[in-house]
């Protein structure tokens, strides 16, 4: 559905005119992510679970650990775009049509809001219910939690079907599902999610802005148009990003006294079904 959406989406684009494309696409986009990626895992969630809260672990994780989930875009976003112009090289260069489409990221010509909201704030919400909710979850009754992230977030990977972003979208969703196991909460992804994506509609919009001389020349640098940054940061950042990753995916009290909970419910429900 994906892959035959996003051939559509290119069919309408090629017949708007240049002032209504850029609209249509981001409309596109949207209704894509709440119709094919959220809306089907909602409907199985609703049909095919006992607990939607468990599922799709909607658990309120606390303000101190969506702060820490909030500061980790901001310590991951430099280590992962420098790996992902580092292996241009190795990945095909995207068809026209969705290279148009991530230009879009980056132009100015739209409002930021609604960029924000095509780009960040929708799939946040769509992506993260469908792949940290409800496919998280089914791969973890497996009781194998590394092969349930992995397979998450390969899953994960494959739905975004451009190479780089595949790569890049996979890796983070290792971070991602080892967070939601680890909390208990999806909010926390969702929360990184929209600022990650945030960072990368900014990057592109006012990157060209961020001066690169003098006490800024230790941090950044211009390289093709494009903002990069400096090894001394990169270090400093990967440095937090790891720090940040441990605090997060330490389990909480709350969540393993909600699991002792469910166990025993589990348990008492199985020796009554029991002859």
């Amino acid at each position: 559905l994906q892959f035959v959406s996003m051939k559509a989406m290119q069919t309408a684009m090629l017949g708007a005119n240049d002032d209504n494309r850029a609209l249509l696409t981001m409309q596109l986009l949207m209704i894509q992510q709440i119709a094919l990626i959220a809306t089907p895992a909602l409907i199985m969630g609703l049909m095919l679970t006992t607990s939607l809260r468990r599922t799709f672990s909607l658990r309120w994780p606390g303000y101190g650990q969506l702060m820490w989930a909030g500061l980790l875009p901001f310590a991951i976003h430099p280590m992962t775009l420098e790996l992902q112009i580092s292996l241009q090289w190795f990945f095909p260069k995207p068809p026209p049509g969705l290279a148009e489409t991530l230009a879009l990221m980056s132009s100015n010509d739209q409002p930021l809001w609604l960029v924000l909201l095509a780009f960040a704030g929708v799939p946040a919400i769509c992506e993260e219910l469908t792949f940290r909710g409800f496919l998280l979850s089914g791969f973890r009754r497996s009781g194998k939690i590394g092969v349930a992230i992995a397979l998450s977030s390969l899953s994960f990977g494959m739905i975004h079907m451009i190479p780089q972003q595949v790569f890049n979208a996979a890796l983070l969703g290792v971070v991602l599902g080892t967070i939601c196991v680890r909390s208990g909460s999806l909010f926390l992804g969702i929360g990184f999610h929209f600022l990650y994506n945030a960072l990368a509609i900014l990057h592109g919009r006012l990157g060209g802005q961020i001066p690169d001389a003098g006490l800024y020349g230790w941090l950044f640098r211009h390289e093709a148009g494009v903002l990069r940054y400096q090894p001394a940061l990169l270090c400093m950042t990967t440095l937090a990003g790891m720090a940040l990753i441990h605090r997060l995916t330490r389990r909480s009290t709350i969540h393993d006294l909600e699991e002792i909970h469910a166990s025993h419910q589990r348990n008492a429900l199985r020796a009554r079904n029991t002859p």
